[in-house]
């Protein structure tokens, strides 16, 4: 069993407009802490960012990294409080953490001045770029379907001294002509699937659309968010543990599927031997 502690935290595993407004299941984006805590990075704050750090005990001011994939607020909406939670104290004498972000949003003025001054550092990125974060992190986005609202997905690629490693989070996004070539290769998949069975959204994708994409891409493990008000709500219930394990019949054993919680810690280097 490795000795480096890193995971992944899903604050909200919820996205889209029902559970953004009813909190029904959070909104509030993913934690992922990597080389024993040298760096926490914090993907796609949505509504429920805030309170979720504070219910699942997480120190906001050990963030160094805010990350984002697009600007519809379900991913963006507390990225401003965020900004101002990472800091040392509410004097704000000092800039703190690092921003990346699309090119659109940061030219956009939704993030006005006063949080872009907090920041130490802001990385803009488009579409199908590599960018050095640090001498052991990097990343890689790649290109989305999901309307005309710049949009990017992220590989953040690791050095650890056993090997390197990827993490991939597809963000919003349908199929479209190379999806899987993008991913294949990643060690942890984390895919935003909104719908159950063969309920088709356009700029998302359903269970049944996603299935032949994991078969190619075939990683070793599969964290699934962002479900939306057909996978749960009030009325129906929660349909994700059947759509989990119909995703697993369908894949086989090779690859380790996972539904993700509100709350949820994932040790992904457990599932390999690091």
């Amino acid at each position: 069993m490795t000795s480096i502690s890193d995971e992944i935290i899903i604050l909200g595993s919820a996205g889209g407009r029902f559970h953004a407004a009813t909190q029904l299941r959070s909104t509030g984006g993913i934690i992922l802490k990597l080389f024993n805590g040298k760096y926490q990075c914090h993907l796609d704050p949505g509504p429920g960012a805030i309170r979720d750090l504070r219910d699942y005990k997480i120190n906001s001011r050990l963030t160094t990294h805010i990350f984002l994939t697009h600007a519809h607020t379900d991913h963006s909406m507390s990225i401003p409080i965020i900004i101002e939670a990472l800091q040392k104290d509410f004097a704000y004498h000092e800039p703190r953490g690092c921003l990346i972000a699309p090119t659109e949003y940061l030219e956009s003025g939704e993030l006005n001045s006063y949080y872009k001054n907090l920041l130490q550092t802001i990385i803009s990125v488009n579409n199908s770029n590599e960018y050095l974060i640090t001498e052991d992190f990097s990343i890689k986005t790649v290109p989305t379907n999901h309307g005309k609202l710049q949009n990017v997905g992220f590989i953040f690629s690791l050095k650890y001294p056993q090997r390197d490693f990827k993490i991939a989070f597809t963000s919003d996004t349908a199929n479209f002509p190379g999806y899987t070539s993008l991913y294949r290769g990643v060690d942890v998949l984390v895919a935003n699937v909104l719908r159950p069975d063969n309920s088709f959204c356009r700029g998302h994708l359903c269970v049944e659309e996603f299935i032949p994409l994991l078969k190619e891409i075939s990683p070793k493990l599969c964290i699934l968010i962002h479900f939306g008000a057909q996978m749960i709500n009030p009325i129906s219930g929660d349909r994700v543990d059947d759509q989990i394990k119909k995703i697993k019949k369908a894949v086989g054993p090779a690859i380790q599927v996972i539904g993700g919680k509100d709350g949820m810690h994932v040790p992904f280097l457990e599932y390999f031997e690091i």
